[in-house]
């Protein structure tokens, strides 16, 4: 669960 979150923010990391 924790995971997702943390996914987000590292895609925020590699913004499109």
């Amino acid at each position: 669960m924790l995971s997702k979150i943390i996914n987000l923010f590292n895609n925020s990391e590699y913004p499109n």
